[in-house]
């Protein structure tokens, strides 16, 4: 059949540079936005994150590195701003997709709007318009996607990146087709570095590499015509041929798929939350017996056993995906924050004893955001706690407050909090973001 108007990536071009986000859309994007910072903050202690931002500010320019001290060129600072807001895995989750939308977009449209002098509304609407098309190539793609060991956020956040930098560098529908031809070079990541420094490369690279298709379409380098239909392209060799182009472009500008994004209250992978909200439940119900523990069974989706049955991590990295050490430090401390997955947590030897006593099965009749968690005694008391919507899902969302105490958590010092939060609160009616840049320099 013969195709009459345009095909899906200009469509796709299209609603990226003229799509009027909804009100519902730019205050859940302003929210995310200030979720991806405060989640940057927090992940700047981490040694690989003090290497990346050693590397970043190399490179003479004038955008800020969310979380570090320094200044670096566009395609760096969005490298780094992209990896320090994933590198804990504290940012938040696409269902069903296991997307995480916000920070390879986030990383490359605010070293943009920065560099070109773009209003808060411009940054949001390219925010929220580049995290559409992540959510969308998610979306199509999965679950054979990541379940094949993709890792979903770098190879389907490059396309957001670029088409929220192309919004902001303010090219034609043609150009933006282009920068979505080179955003497919370039799209790659894989499961197995979760845990490891490496994945921050893939979830960088994936902002830095959007950024830069989008800047090199709109100096003129061309690209395949039709990139997302091509023969032998993205969504046909990833997609085994199986992925219609046309399902991307579905209801476009009509039905919002990044809404279906929860922000998350654990830096952790998301199907350790109701894990996490069941044990630090049954801290308290403990009352002082944790030395009593006998054994812990965690039961959960699939996915629970498939991506964190990981006994003994050896790292806060690998911590992150440790179904084992999340379940032991949070029935221990009550606590389930940055300190509780650092290095220092994993080589306490009371949490490592704990750990080998926790055990992971499959409960397929557990959603992802639903856990039971049982706790048997030295004095055979069995301790029981079933959660059906972790806190973060999109059953039970975080709110506006939790972001702000998410943010100063993250930060240490209300000095450095208080602007960022206002600067945030404040990014939709700004003619410009020097405030937001200021108070990401704060550090």
């Amino acid at each position: 059949m013969t195709q009459t108007g345009p095909g899906p990536s200009r469509l796709l071009a299209q609603f990226v540079l003229e799509a009027t986000p909804p009100d519902e859309v730019l205050r859940f994007t302003a929210l995310a936005l200030k979720n991806a910072l405060a989640c940057a903050m927090a992940a700047s202690g981490l040694a690989s994150m003090r290497k990346m931002a050693a590397m970043a500010v190399r490179t003479p320019g004038r955008v800020p590195l969310a979380g570090a001290a320094g200044v670096a060129d566009p395609l760096w600072a969005a490298w780094y701003t992209a990896a320090a807001a994933n590198a804990l895995d504290y940012d938040d989750t696409h269902i069903p997709s296991i997307l995480h939308p916000t920070s390879p977009v986030a990383g490359a449209v605010l070293s943009a709007g920065i560099d070109r002098g773009r209003s808060g509304t411009e940054l949001l609407s390219a925010l929220a318009a580049g995290m559409e098309v992540a959510c969308r190539f998610a979306d199509v793609l999965s679950p054979q996607h990541y379940a094949a060991g993709w890792h979903i956020t770098a190879t389907c956040g490059v396309f957001g990146a670029a088409g929220g930098a192309a919004r902001l560098l303010r090219l034609s529908p043609e150009q933006t087709e282009w920068a979505f031809g080179g955003a497919m070079t370039r799209a790659s990541g894989f499961v197995g570095t979760l845990g490891t420094g490496a994945k921050s490369l893939g979830v960088g690279g994936a902002a830095r590499d959007g950024l830069l298709a989008a800047m090199l379409a709109g100096e003129g380098l061309d690209g395949p015509a039709d990139p997302l239909g091509l023969r032998f392209g993205f969504l046909d060799v990833l997609g085994n041929g199986a992925v219609h182009p046309e399902a991307l472009v579905a209801d476009l500008g009509v039905r919002w798929h990044m809404l279906d994004t929860a922000l998350k209250p654990y830096p952790c992978g998301v199907v350790l939350n109701p894990v996490l909200d069941a044990c630090i439940d049954l801290h308290a119900d403990l009352a002082g017996r944790a030395e009593m523990i006998r054994a812990v069974e965690l039961a959960g989706h699939p996915l629970l056993k498939t991506r964190t049955d990981r006994p003994a991590p050896t790292s806060g990295n690998m911590a992150q995906v440790s179904a084992q050490h999340a379940a032991a430090v949070a029935l221990l401390t009550g606590r389930a924050g940055p300190e509780e997955f650092s290095d220092a947590a994993v080589a306490d030897a009371a949490v490592r004893a704990l750990g080998r006593k926790v055990s992971v099965l499959v409960d397929e009749s557990h959603s992802l955001n639903g856990a039971c968690v049982t706790v048997e005694l030295s004095d055979g008391t069995r301790l029981s706690r079933q959660v059906e919507q972790a806190r973060g899902s999109l059953g039970q969302p975080l709110t506006d407050s939790d972001i702000d105490a998410k943010l100063r958590l993250a930060c240490g010092n209300e000095l450095v909090a208080a602007p960022l939060i206002a600067a945030c609160d404040a990014v939709k009616d700004a003619a410009n973001l020097d405030a937001l840049a200021a108070a990401m320099a704060g550090v």
